[in-house]
């Protein structure tokens, strides 16, 4: 950044060493850039001693080097004990406003420990100032609200993989390492490869627990770290990714669902277990509306259809006449497509296809003969001989 200063007055305060002249004739930055830095760090601890942030703050800002740290440090434990007007008086509305959406989210998050709740509180943040405007007229919310949708995710999506770089990064070299260990394998048909890889996940995680990083949209990247704990939208996040890196043309997605598991009459053989220490901090009641679960979808290389995959609690259903049945629920019963939960907390990119999956099956009628042939190939007893087949890799 290009300061202007008065030269003169400058080269007199610094042969003077009155530094704080410096800041009161000539401004901030000419002070941070010009100041003796011993007489800076002598400030800034005097100033911490103090416990003055609100000088701190107007004298260095939170991007010098040198208050960074304490910055980062201390307004983070502000959102923890969700004193939003603090972070207001030390740094104003500007930078409230700024950081806003992440403040109150994790702000919510640290009160609460529940994903969903924060994420609400965000979306109904960014939709009250969509439509402060708006409300006043039906039409104008309706066209706002379908030109919105998109962006709103798009946006959740790209913040999400701009602040986790570096883990999304970590994830992503992992997930080519696992994709070269199963070409090498020659798996030859679908069912056998979508066990395979529920099989490795479970060996490879701690087990079912709050991940330590779980980004909205990229849940994947708890399992950045081998070991590490996830829950349904971590697990599905990570088959589908897997899924897809090793074959594009498989198209599989996250799908938000309502699951009804006292209909799972079987599952199969693979030995699943809760993460050390894991605690369940959530509460799913009075979410029907946005569903409690995430499965992962796929299109099998032989078959015009959509499989759905629960790898959380392996069982394999399919998008048929509107709905999902599963092969091993009671009348294919377990799974509830939730569209409004897909379109908030899955954040697929295109996220219509999903849904023109739904309107297809319904208008193209399968009929009962041709599902039990399919629960043959796909069900329960297929799993477990294809699990008793992969375990020899």
């Amino acid at each position: 950044m290009n300061v202007i200063v008065n030269t003169k007055t400058l080269l007199k305060l610094l042969r003077r060493k009155d530094y704080e002249g410096i800041y009161n004739k000539l401004g901030k930055r000419p002070y941070v850039l010009f100041a003796d830095i011993k007489y800076k760090k002598q400030d800034i601890n005097e100033l911490l001693k103090n416990n003055d942030y609100v000088t701190l703050y107007k004298k260095y800002g939170i991007e010098e080097p040198l208050t960074y740290k304490i910055f980062k440090k201390h307004i983070q434990k502000l959102i923890s004990n969700g004193k939003y007007m603090d972070i207001i008086n030390i740094c104003g509305y500007d930078f409230y406003n700024k950081n806003k959406y992440k403040i109150i989210k994790e702000g919510i998050f640290k009160e609460t420990g529940n994903t969903l709740k924060a994420m609400g509180a965000v979306f109904k943040e960014k939709t009250k100032e969509c439509f402060k405007d708006s409300l006043k007229y039906a039409c104008t919310i309706i066209l706002t609200l379908n030109f919105l949708m998109p962006l709103f995710r798009l946006s959740v999506y790209n913040d999400s993989v701009r602040e986790n770089k570096e883990l999304l990064e970590e994830y992503n070299q992992r997930i080519d390492d696992y994709t070269d260990y199963i070409k090498s394998l020659n798996i030859d048909n679908d069912l056998d490869l979508v066990m395979k890889i529920i099989y490795d996940m479970w060996n490879e995680m701690d087990g079912y627990g709050n991940a330590k990083n779980d980004p909205m949209g990229i849940y994947r990247i708890a399992f950045a770290d081998v070991g590490s704990a996830g829950v349904c939208r971590n697990i599905a996040d990570d088959f589908s990714a897997r899924l897809n890196r090793i074959n594009p043309k498989y198209d599989s997605r996250t799908l938000v669902v309502d699951g009804k598991f006292e209909y799972y009459e079987e599952m199969a053989n693979i030995d699943r277990r809760y993460a050390t220490e894991y605690e369940n901090t959530e509460n799913n009641e009075g979410i029907d509306f946005i569903g409690n679960h995430m499965v992962s979808t796929f299109k099998p290389t032989f078959g015009d259809y959509t499989l759905v995959v629960d790898p959380t609690n392996p069982v394999i259903g399919i998008i048929v006449n509107g709905k999902i049945y599963v092969f091993s629920g009671t009348n294919g019963k377990g799974l509830e497509y939730k569209p409004l939960g897909q379109a908030f907390i899955s954040i697929e990119k295109s996220f219509g296809k999903i849904e023109y999956e739904f309107m297809k099956s319904a208008i193209l009628h399968t009929s009962i003969d041709k599902i039990s042939q399919l629960d043959e190939i796909w069900g329960i007893e297929a799993q477990n001989k294809s699990l008793d087949k992969i375990k020899k890799y």
